[in-house]
């Protein structure tokens, strides 16, 4: 997405919001776009979609695929999902939002980020960590200890560099 567009997204009423989101469901349930959609789905088909609750892309592979929804075997775990088509990303557009603000916020951080927060009861000492979920507020996060914490975005820095002391959480 453009700047320019999340810039006026940021700037409207709620009203126009609600608006618009009424405008696009109509276009999501539209029977020609979702025709559209199932003509190029296979089964085995290798597909990714969009899960807004991690605010990142899964893989997976089409199992069964319906009139409107395709069951989907996800890479990481093999579980199955039922995933509606307007969720599937099967043209390949990137997902990543980028904002000209270099601060983490909700819109940018994903379940699986490296990321990093002062302790500010522990003589303000660095922590690192991975996302593991996003809340309204604040981030889970896992640090390479096992401890759980739950920081808010404003508190948080991605990470560059400290890939050894990430490692063992992602497994890479």
């Amino acid at each position: 997405m453009s700047n320019d567009f999340l810039s006026k997204l940021e700037k409207a009423s709620l009203f126009e919001l609600w608006r618009l989101r009424t405008v696009i469901d109509k276009h999501m349930e539209d029977p020609y776009r979702l025709m559209q959609v199932r003509a190029k789905l296979r089964l085995g088909q290798k597909v990714s979609y969009f899960a807004p609750e991690e605010n990142r892309e899964i893989e997976g592979i089409i199992t069964k695929i319906g009139q409107s929804r395709a069951a989907i075997k996800h890479k990481h775990d093999q579980k199955h999902w039922n995933i509606p088509f307007y969720m599937l990303n099967i043209d390949c557009i990137p997902t990543d939002i980028k904002t000209n603000r270099q601060k983490v916020d909700r819109l940018t951080l994903k379940v699986g980020d490296k990321i990093g927060f002062i302790d500010h009861r522990n003589n303000n000492k660095e922590l690192y960590g991975i996302v593991i979920k996003l809340n309204p507020k604040t981030a889970g996060i896992k640090l390479n200890s096992g401890e759980l914490w739950r920081v808010g975005y404003g508190g948080l820095f991605y990470v560059l560099d400290g890939e050894e002391e990430l490692s063992a959480l992602t497994g890479k």
